[in-house]
């Protein structure tokens, strides 16, 4: 049986806002991290990764995303600045309780994580404005 591997690539600068004091202000590389964070993660699965893509996403929270065993979830907000809205990612059940979706998503931003195989994800809109997702998962 055929491997499948996906490989994920991330980088981030973490900055921190220094201000003047009169309305001006300017960002610098953060003194207490002092570096560019990057990392590669390859996933090894012998079962076909799953994609959805142009998923809606509505007030209401969407079926569980990771249903089944998997391993590796990787969620996008497809939709572009300015046409679509924020979407909000729960691990803790499709509720409509506010404070269990602890994951925002502007359009453009992505939600990428190993997780156990009990994990749960669900997805609902942030304010009135829907929008689209695409996911991966894959099964360890």
């Amino acid at each position: 049986m055929a491997d499948f591997k996906i490989t994920y690539k991330n980088h981030c600068t973490p900055q921190e806002r220094i201000d003047f004091g009169d309305s001006t202000y300017r960002w610098y590389l953060d003194s207490d991290v002092k570096a560019r964070l990057t990392g590669t993660y390859l996933h090894t699965t012998s079962t076909q990764p799953s994609y959805t893509s142009n998923l809606a996403v509505t007030a209401t929270p969407s079926a569980d995303l990771a249903s089944g065993s998997i391993t590796f979830i990787y969620i996008k907000n497809t939709d572009t600045a300015g046409t679509g809205g924020e979407c909000v990612l729960s691990f803790a059940g499709a509720n409509t309780d506010t404070d269990a979706y602890r994951v925002t998503l502007a359009p453009g931003e992505s939600f990428t994580s190993m997780v156990d195989t009990t994990f749960k994800c669900y997805v609902k809109r942030k304010a009135s404005t829907d929008t689209t997702i695409e996911y991966l998962t894959a099964v360890g």
